[in-house]
């Protein structure tokens, strides 16, 4: 999904449940994502010159496979952005429960 903010800001969101606890929730991100390799090429596109090895981090080590990215956006975008972003959620969550309280078998 892309959120028309700016450029237009990509989103992703990932539902998660246990129906025997009864407990459920949805997280997301925005931006561009990033693997690790890709992640260091567009900082040297950004810098404008080469990192050296040893000025990078391994974030996989840590477990972050994939980074994400804002464009830069004014302060009324990024306002903007958040107000998308918790609408999206909503919005999923709202149609999500609608289709568990028509289904019968819940």
């Amino acid at each position: 999904m892309i959120l028309p903010v700016g450029p237009g800001i990509p989103l992703g969101t990932e539902s998660i449940s246990s129906p025997a606890l009864g407990i459920g929730g949805v997280y997301g991100t925005w931006g561009t994502s990033y693997d690790n390799m890709a992640l260091r090429a567009f900082i040297e596109h950004r810098l404008g010159e080469s990192l050296k090895d040893e000025e990078v981090m391994n974030l996989a080590e840590l477990g972050f496979l994939h980074r994400h990215h804002l464009p830069d956006l004014s302060a009324a975008e990024h306002l903007e952005l958040e107000l998308e972003v918790g609408e999206t959620a909503r919005l999923g969550a709202a149609l999500e429960q609608a289709a568990l309280e028509e289904d019968p078998s819940t």
